[in-house]
């Protein structure tokens, strides 16, 4: 009489098997050409995160910029949108001296604040303006920067001004440009914003490298009573609903109150030299992050962007753990614990707490009380600048996607 078959068992718990079976698909994708990337959910490594060096920033996105994903802020204009980008650079490259970044500049004007951009701490030597005549070829040398190791972070500033694209140019028996301005095109540059993203997500995710946009509204027509109720609901984006879906964090940045500006005496009423910024999340999907519609206010001073003592006032201020006596100002005792400074300890005037605030131990230990997860952050890999501008540009009609 035949024997029967032992049916054969499982060989250890199911998640082995299904990474058993994730690592033979990408065996085989890479076999056939194919780009994909499967993994069981438990291996997948935490998204690193781009540190601003703004606290109240840092809090709300739950430790900085997440890498490998988009991410927006809009509003009008002169409010502050760039600063907050070149203040994350200039961050990002304190704490690695090999930091790059690429500097995507759709509306060209990058040359009148180059100075501005080193009042922030910006190290040019260390920096990729991008000047392109669409979106496409910005894309594909953003995506060969990339691919060489060359770049950590990516600003496209704005996205509303690079939606140029290539097939309105074309180039005269002189080799000269030309733009044609053709009617027939209907959403050209939401077509060019959905195609930027589409073809370059998995360049940034693969890399795990932050994208920015900053993008500028155009106001909504509407009821003058609404305008004044729900200042951020009046305005909508351009480009396309394609941006909405893609980001996995958007902040809606404005100007505060006049009375929120910062002044050139913090302590007595002067002129004002510069603007407080309130920015609202209005989209979030990432870990550790505050819920939507939650703000805070930060102050803008110029010439020297978000200062670290000011910052850190408007965020404890905003939650009551700053105590006012008169002029005199004192911490609350748990935040006072934290900094370790003796609670009963009166200090004279808004000035002078700021001063405190800005010390570099005492900012530390409020970001390691604020913002818990401080380890992830981006390090910049060893790379050949020079010969990786030299073949980006060594065949300028190559650049095609």
């Amino acid at each position: 009489m035949p024997q029967k078959k032992e049916k054969s068992k499982p060989e250890g718990p199911r998640h082995e098997r299904l990474r058993k079976v994730a690592e033979a698909l990408n065996k085989e994708l890479i076999r056939t050409g194919g780009r994909a990337n499967i993994t069981v959910g438990s291996d997948m490594p935490p998204s690193p995160r781009i540190p601003t060096g703004i606290l109240s920033l840092d809090f709300h996105l739950g430790g900085g910029f997440v890498g490998g994903n988009f991410q927006m802020l809009w509003g009008p204009e002169n409010v502050g949108k760039t600063s907050l980008c070149l203040s994350t650079i200039a961050n990002a490259q304190r704490l690695d001296p090999e930091y790059t970044a690429a500097w995507v500049d759709g509306s060209a004007s990058f040359g009148a604040m180059k100075e501005y951009a080193q009042s922030l701490g910006v190290d040019l030597d260390r920096f990729f303006p991008i000047q392109a005549d669409s979106i496409e070829y910005s894309a594909e040398i953003v995506r060969r920067l990339i691919e060489m190791k060359c770049i950590d972070l990516c600003v496209l500033d704005d996205l509303a001004a690079c939606g140029a694209m290539k097939h309105l140019w074309e180039k005269s028996g002189k080799g000269e440009a030309k733009h044609l301005f053709d009617p027939v095109v209907v959403g050209a540059q939401a077509a060019a914003n959905a195609h930027f993203l589409r073809v370059m997500t998995q360049h940034f995710g693969r890399n795990q490298i932050p994208c920015l946009f900053t993008q500028q509204v155009r106001a909504k027509i509407g009821d003058i009573q609404q305008v004044r109720m729900a200042l951020d609901k009046t305005y909508e984006l351009t480009g396309g609903h394609a941006v909405k879906h893609w980001l996995v964090w958007a902040g809606f940045v404005r100007k505060g109150a006049n009375n929120r500006a910062p002044t050139i005496d913090s302590t007595l009423a002067g002129d004002r030299c510069g603007h407080a910024i309130v920015v609202k999340t209005t989209k979030m999907k990432i870990d550790k992050a505050q819920f939507m519609d939650s703000e805070f206010t930060t102050q803008w001073v110029n010439n020297r962007g978000i200062e670290p003592g000011r910052d850190a006032f408007c965020f404890l201020d905003g939650r009551e753990l700053i105590v006012a006596h008169g002029a005199h100002r004192s911490f609350s005792p748990e935040i006072a614990a934290v900094m370790g400074i003796d609670p009963a300890e009166k200090f004279p005037g808004r000035h002078a707490t700021e001063e405190i605030l800005g010390r570099p131990e005492i900012h530390r230990k409020l970001y390691e009380h604020f913002v818990p997860n401080l380890d992830l952050q981006v390090r910049a890999r060893k790379k050949d600048l020079k010969a990786a501008a030299a073949a980006v540009v060594k065949n300028e009609d190559d650049l095609q996607l």
